[in-house]
């Protein structure tokens, strides 16, 4: 019965193949590849326990998302449109909107700093077995949630450093993008590092298939040149996180010593044992506990809840992710520890087999929609919006609904009024229309450089 895993995995590693060839770039940010290759990397061990149910729950899981995906779809071709529209906000909205991301960014380790860390702990608060490094414990919360806190302009300034051409913009995303890297390096969020990775190259992919943005020689050099290096420093950060997260440095002279052992080989398995996490076996026990214990749409409901601050309501119940980690490890609340079980399992906590087969139908029919958003929307600042949760479903098994959902829903609610306020003050966007056949010739046409008729 565990080959049904097998079997599973396979099925998504054609259904992927499939789509490059119909789609080709323009599938990074399909959000069926996102899910599939969650599926593969992170679901493909067989458990030593409940395999054959694993097996099956991974199978409704599948045909659930894509019966809802293909319902809302319904097979219409996306992005044919010959006529496109693109909006471009001033260069001061702009400049301002990435400078408040900045301070955000930096806001959070200031705090910690204020209320006693040294930078250097700010910087290397990895795990510990009695949680974040020695600063208070609400500190140590937001220190962990700082790693999802600016991706919106992640995503935002990379497409305005590629269309608008102005040095301030290019640089000062520059300066986020790097700040929040060492961030989340610090912070030991493993699944942070990839999702701000994924964020770069799905904004880079929406820019070249969608807005059909022409590059120069150079540009395409450099271009994955910063690939190659992308995924140096996150083979690097997950080797190194999954080794020594746990090992509290007193020096900079340790953790040299112990990203020198990385480099020599000392810690050569960790990626791929990072990369393989058996995340099945919290499957097996969420398929073999909560069969027998159902919660009755607890996660959901603390989810819901999740709006009123902790401070107001001590008593508020717990996400999924702290749930599993409590019932199968003991693992007490306060601790950062929350494990995971991607869609499927989290659906079947919520409701047994009947979620199992609704909620990802749910998740299939939402991806629909935000792939249709993202092929013809606009404004990049709502693609922007839709990329973040397109870039969630490659890690959606590193993080249950509530850490995941939530936490990006509510800077989605941030993200408008912001962008509304800046507009406002320093100047509406420009709206252009152009022609454009990228799906014959995906370099056809160039925001910056097409003769644009404002509308």
């Amino acid at each position: 019965m565990g080959a049904i895993i097998y079997v599973v995995a396979l099925f998504w590693a054609v259904y992927i193949g499939g789509l490059f060839i119909k789609d080709r770039m323009r599938a990074c940010i399909h959000p069926l590849v996102q899910f599939g290759v969650a599926q593969i990397v992170y679901f493909s061990t067989i458990p030593a326990t409940n395999a054959g149910q694993v097996g099956l729950l991974h199978l409704v899981t599948t045909a659930s998302i894509l019966f809802g995906f293909h319902l809302v779809r319904g097979g219409a071709p996306l992005g044919r449109e010959e006529q496109r529209q693109f909006v471009m906000d001033q260069a001061h909205v702009q400049i301002a909107f990435l400078l408040l991301a900045l301070s955000v960014c930096v806001l959070v380790p200031a705090i910690a700093i204020l209320q006693g860390a040294s930078p250097f702990e700010v910087l290397t608060s990895f795990y510990t077995s009695t949680g974040m490094a020695q600063v208070p414990a609400h500190v140590a919360y937001f220190l962990t949630g700082m790693t999802k806190i600016p991706f919106i302009a992640i995503i935002l300034g990379r497409v305005w450093f590629h269309t608008s051409g102005n040095p301030i913009v290019r640089n000062l995303w520059r300066v986020l993008f790097i700040t929040q890297l060492a961030l989340t390096f610090g912070s030991g969020v493993r699944s942070g590092l990839l999702f701000l990775v994924a964020c770069f190259v799905l904004a880079d992919v929406y820019v070249m298939t969608v807005l059909g943005l022409r590059q120069t020689t150079f540009e395409r050099v450099r271009q994955r040149t910063s690939y190659l290096v992308m995924f140096g420093v996150l083979v690097f950060g997950i080797t190194f996180l999954t080794a020594f997260r746990s090992v509290r440095f007193q020096s900079v002279g340790h953790i040299l010593d112990a990203a020198k052992s990385v480099f020599v080989g000392g810690h050569g398995g960790a990626a791929a044992e990072a990369a393989q996490q058996e995340i099945n076996h919290a499957v097996g026990f969420v398929v073999d506990y909560y069969g027998r214990h159902p919660t009755n749409g607890r996660g959901l409901y603390a989810q819901i809840t999740n709006v009123v601050p902790r401070v107001l309501w001590p008593g508020k119940p717990v996400g999924f992710g702290k749930q599993l980690a409590y019932d199968m490890m003991g693992t007490p609340y306060e601790d950062p520890l929350s494990l995971a079980a991607g869609i499927g399992g989290e659906a079947f906590y919520n409701f047994g087999w009947l979620g199992a087969m609704v909620f990802p139908a749910i998740f299939g029919m939402v991806g629909a929609v935000f792939y249709k958003k993202t092929i013809t929307s606009p404004d990049p600042g709502k693609v922007a919006c839709i990329l973040i949760y397109i870039a969630w479903g490659t890690g959606i098994c590193r993080g249950d609904w509530l850490s995941s959902v939530n936490v990006i829903t509510y800077q989605i609610i941030v993200y408008f009024p912001v962008i509304w306020l800046l507009r406002t003050l320093l100047g509406t966007p420009a709206r252009f229309a152009y022609a454009t056949t990228w799906y014959q010739s995906p370099q056809q046409v160039d925001p910056r450089l097409v003769a644009a008729t404002a509308i």
